[in-house]
């Protein structure tokens, strides 16, 4: 037999085990790799119980005056906060408009108005106040872009999201992307059940509770 194909053959087999060697060992790798992120979203799991925030209370409560002072307070420790608010307009004392206002840019626009009787039915409202659409989708934007962050807030989840599956549906989204170290959640004591659902290992806040909070508390959480 000539000596050159036996030398080849036995080059052959050295490539094609070497290549099978190789395979496997990105086999290997991949599966390593999609072990330890399973891992990962398993412990982030776990260790989500105060992650996540239901801060709820009456109406004029001070929800949002909460949600102010802990951004502030966050912002002082160094953390990166992202999220809206919906701060009350009032004029004369009394409340006269809502705005909503991106914590992470200081971007401000005016969110609702009170309803009246020649309200469209066509339009984005609740019993009380109608949303302005435009507004309602530039913060829709603000909240897909909010993540990740140290802190997510949304101010608020209402009935429009929770129950009709409009208004700021991003928040939702956000709040279930876990691309933060925490977030908060408004919400209204009324609709504590469907938040609740959502998220059934948030920890349940009342204003009167989380006003008497310091942020070094809240990072003990």
């Amino acid at each position: 037999m000539p000596i050159l194909p036996t030398i080849l053959r036995a080059r052959l087999g050295e490539i094609i085990l070497l290549t099978l060697h190789i395979a496997w060992f990105q086999q290997v790798a991949f599966i390593s790799r999609l072990f330890h992120y399973h891992v990962e979203r398993f412990i982030l799991k776990a260790g989500n119980v105060d992650m996540i925030f239901l801060l709820t209370g009456g109406r004029g409560s001070g929800k949002t005056a909460v949600c102010q002072r802990l951004a502030h307070q966050a912002r002082a420790a160094g953390w990166d906060v992202a999220g809206l608010i919906s701060p009350a307009v009032f004029d004369g004392g009394i409340k006269v408009a809502i705005d909503a206002l991106d914590l992470r840019s200081g971007e401000r626009r005016r969110l609702a108005y009170p309803c009246t009787a020649t309200t469209s039915p066509e339009e984005l409202c609740t019993p009380a106040w109608c949303f302005d659409a435009a507004t309602v989708a530039w913060g829709n934007q603000v909240l897909a872009r909010a993540t990740p962050c140290d802190l997510l807030i949304v101010d608020e989840l209402g009935t429009l999201e929770l129950e009709r599956d409009r208004g700021w549906t991003a928040g939702i989204v956000a709040v279930d992307a876990n691309r933060y170290r925490q977030a908060w959640v408004v919400v209204r004591r009324e609709l504590l059940v469907v938040a609740q659902q959502l998220w059934p290992e948030a920890q349940l806040v009342e204003v009167a509770e989380a006003s008497q909070w310091t942020w070094p508390a809240v990072l003990g959480h």
